[in-house]
């Protein structure tokens, strides 16, 4: 009898353990819904409406592929409001993020017919009474095509750093990694700023991810359309944190000119503070580099060479890619050589248009060229304009999608030592 009360109180001691302990004692697991059972009718594992206005149902086929969750407002309601969506708050889909160590949400979205304005992934803190964390995934989607998305995320991350990675923290929330500890409910929600009564949006793939700790890439985008190292030639970057508070991660991702990826170096910057390195020093080709980070940067390029007489050239620190650019001197005879290069960070195709203008603003030759994704181009003016030539003036550069470009200005074909990068001038 003894043994059995004293069960009983641990049994009652845990459950009022489990009542005074705020949120989930369990981790998340990484996990995932498909939606891909025939009778999909019947398995929505655990997904529901995000509002009371908000129906989900699970559909099959239509896909991507097979079944999928599908969220509309309900027609029967008198007042739609201007939200749809479906949320999860079973075990594996709540609970602690941190030791789960979940860093990455994978989905696939639809919209099926309608409009919107922004789709969400949101996380809410704790329990009905909080609200939480929103990420915009998207603020338009293709009507009636399948499109795949990865929010990659450090659970750990400070307010600062989740905000500088695009997250938006709602009233009444805890901290970024308060609330990762205590995740309520896992939500996409869909905004349309009017009534979404004709609004319809398909979710499928849904997936916790779980993993290492990894470099989760920031808001800022820097480019410099041109290195190379080996053979005596080097690149080095110099690069200034703008943020006199808050050191930033950053990572430099270097690809070679026919797009793929050969090196990766992860660094980080104090607030206020500079850095300078090589690049890639020991990769003996040459490319492209985009440098990815949390705080805004200040940067620039030297593309140099240890072969006699020594030479060095600046390479443009590019913070925005353009459609339209303008090389604003070029020669190309006997003394002078004018080479362009252009990289294509895109993941398509770019059609890139040259034009030769001369001294007295007159047209007198064009050409076009292709620059597949990632990619990277070498355009010497000797065989681009090569029935132009001797050449004068200026090149306009018009591209189906940004790029990053400059030139270099050389007279070595005759000895000399003249050797200047030339920045091509946004002209949007």
């Amino acid at each position: 009898m003894g043994k059995c009360r004293y069960f009983f109180i641990l049994v009652v001691s845990f459950i009022i353990l489990l009542i005074l302990l705020p949120g989930p004692l369990f981790a998340a697991l990484a996990t995932s819904d498909t939606w891909d059972e025939n009778a999909i009718f019947y398995y929505l594992h655990g997904w529901q409406p995000n509002t009371a206005t908000t129906v989900v149902e699970g559909r099959y086929p239509g896909g991507n592929p097979d079944g999928y969750l599908c969220s509309f407002s309900d027609p029967g309601n008198p007042k739609p409001i201007s939200t749809i969506g479906a949320l999860n708050r079973d075990a594996r889909y709540t609970g602690d993020y941190q030791a789960a160590n979940i860093r990455r949400v994978d989905v696939d979205l639809n919209l099926l017919s309608g409009s919107l304005l922004h789709v969400y992934l949101r996380f809410r803190y704790l329990d009905c009474k909080h609200n939480g964390w929103d990420f915009e995934i998207a603020h338009r989607l293709p009507l009636g095509q399948w499109k795949s998305f990865q929010i990659p995320f450090d659970p750990n991350w400070s307010d600062t750093e989740a905000k500088a990675a695009g997250w938006i923290q709602e009233a009444n929330s805890a901290s970024f990694s308060e609330t990762m500890r205590h995740v309520y409910t896992a939500e996409i929600r869909l905004s349309s700023g009017i009534n979404v009564v004709n609004t319809r949006l398909g979710i499928d793939n849904f997936a916790l991810v779980s993993g290492s700790p990894s470099y989760v890439p920031g808001p800022y985008n820097y480019y410099l359309p041109y290195f190379k190292s080996g053979g005596g030639t080097w690149t080095g970057l110099g690069l200034a944190n703008l943020d006199r508070k808050d050191s930033s991660a950053l990572q430099v991702e270097v690809f070679d000119s026919h797009g793929d990826l050969q090196a990766i170096e992860n660094r980080s910057i104090t607030g206020r503070g500079q850095d300078a390195f090589p690049v890639a020093a020991e990769l003996n080709k040459s490319g492209w580099v985009r440098i990815n980070s949390f705080r805004p940067m200040a940067g620039l390029a030297f593309l140099g060479s240890g072969n006699q007489p020594a030479l060095m050239a600046d390479i443009p620190f590019v913070s925005e890619l353009s459609t339209a650019l303008i090389i604003p001197h070029i020669a190309q005879n006997d003394y002078w050589d004018t080479i362009i290069y252009i990289c294509n960070p895109n993941d398509e195709t770019a059609s890139v248009v040259f034009q030769y203008i001369d001294r007295a603003g007159t047209l007198l030759a064009t050409k076009e060229e292709t620059l597949p994704a990632k990619t990277s181009g070498e355009f010497p003016l000797a065989t681009l304009f090569a029935q132009a030539v001797p050449l004068s003036g200026r090149v306009e550069i018009n591209s189906s999608l940004g790029i990053a470009a400059f030139a270099l200005y050389n007279d070595r074909k005759e000895g000399g030592t003249y050797y200047a990068g030339i920045n091509a001038e946004n002209q949007e």
